[in-house]
């Protein structure tokens, strides 16, 4: 609990720094000391990576998002934020190769299908992800702004027009 609130806690910019930072400095030394009392959890080496991760330190919250997909290989949310890091650390084969093996193992899941093609995109492989596109239903704004990034911006309108299709009411 103290993790997650840490987290909302460091992007509340009507808290004082001080007490964010505070709030980054206890949740951290708590969630330290919750993998080493529980080991082989997953949540709270995921929950420090992501505290890292939002206070912008990628680097160190690297060993913590590996721990826990050590401890839980297959847990789709913990892939993605792997394959994002991956991609921010400027190891794009890394991430490249992990979006594929999500997708691979769940290649119904809309947010794998996401994942693959936004990692497909960012490899120059355009046609690729327009294939996948097939699959989705409901895409993105990651994945609509991957395209905008590549310039293929039918592909933008016809992403938006699905989702203008599928959920008319948040136009």
């Amino acid at each position: 609990q103290l993790g997650i609130m840490a987290i909302n806690k460091l992007e509340d910019e009507e808290l004082d720094l001080s007490v964010r930072q505070n709030f980054f400095v206890v949740a951290g030394r708590e969630l330290d000391a919750e993998i080493k009392k529980s080991p082989g959890h997953a949540v709270y080496p995921w929950y420090r990576g992501l505290l890292l991760r939002r206070s912008g330190q990628d680097k160190e919250a690297l060993p913590y998002l590996e721990l826990a997909r050590q401890f839980s290989p297959n847990k789709q949310v913990i892939l993605f934020e792997l394959v994002s890091l991956y991609f921010n650390l400027g190891e794009k084969e890394k991430a490249l190769k992990l979006a594929e093996q999500t997708y691979q193992s769940a290649p119904a899941f809309q947010d794998a299908i996401g994942v693959y093609a936004d990692a497909l995109i960012r490899h120059n492989r355009v046609e690729e992800a327009k294939t996948l596109l097939a699959g989705v239903t409901m895409p993105d704004l990651r994945l609509i702004n991957a395209f905008v990034d590549v310039g293929e911006y039918e592909i933008v309108l016809e992403l938006w027009q699905k989702i203008v299709d599928n959920s008319p009411q948040d136009v």
